[in-house]
């Protein structure tokens, strides 16, 4: 089955474009510079607090 969808993929260089659009949109919607920054700036803000604790 996976052999199956790699070689449609293959053959198939629309398919290809349309899910690496999808991709990098998604990618770019989840992690996001902005959210990175806070989640990065909360777990460690988690950590301080959990080694004063």
């Amino acid at each position: 089955a996976l052999a199956d969808a790699v070689l449609r993929l293959a053959r198939d260089p629309v398919e290809r474009q349309r899910m690496g659009n999808e991709g990098h949109e998604r990618a770019t919607q989840l992690f996001s510079q902005e959210d990175m920054h806070a989640a990065y700036a909360r777990l460690y803000e988690e950590m301080a607090l959990a080694r004063r604790g």
